[in-house]
């Protein structure tokens, strides 16, 4: 079983990779944007700590994917001294086109699962997701 959830976690970074080329962007960048679209803005420390990413890194990156159009630095209403990166339309575009794929691939074989065989792989998921949260809260 943890052989399979390797080469799965292979797979899901080999497509991440070719839809990050297919884009235009490095990985990296993908990854950002693919957060900053997921969450509709993050501020650019939530977002080093979700890369594990220096604040100059980010500031690179946050550069890139502006002059790419992918993102726009907006101020926060709530307080004016935080910068938060919120994503284009193209960039919500770019990453909807690229994940679909991969998206239709795994809605398939969720859509081939019935009954009980769903409510195990959802349970199987729930408890991967907690004992991962467990380590990330370290």
């Amino acid at each position: 079983m943890l052989e399979q959830l390797r080469r799965l976690t292979r797979s899901v970074r080999g497509v991440l990779a070719d839809s990050a080329a297919e884009v235009g962007l490095s990985e990296n960048d993908f990854q950002a944007l693919i957060r900053v679209v997921a969450a509709d803005g993050l501020t650019g420390a939530e977002l080093c700590r979700m890369l594990d990413m220096t604040s100059s890194s980010m500031t690179e990156l946050a550069d890139r994917l502006e002059r790419a159009e992918m993102i726009r630095r907006t101020r926060s209403e709530a307080d004016r001294r935080v910068v938060l990166l919120r994503p284009t339309a193209r960039g919500k575009r770019r990453v909807e086109r690229a994940l679909r794929p991969l998206l239709s691939a795994v809605g398939a074989v969720l859509d081939s699962l019935e009954g009980e065989d769903l409510e195990a792989v959802a349970r199987f998921l729930d408890r991967i997701e907690e004992g991962l949260l467990t380590i990330a809260r370290r």
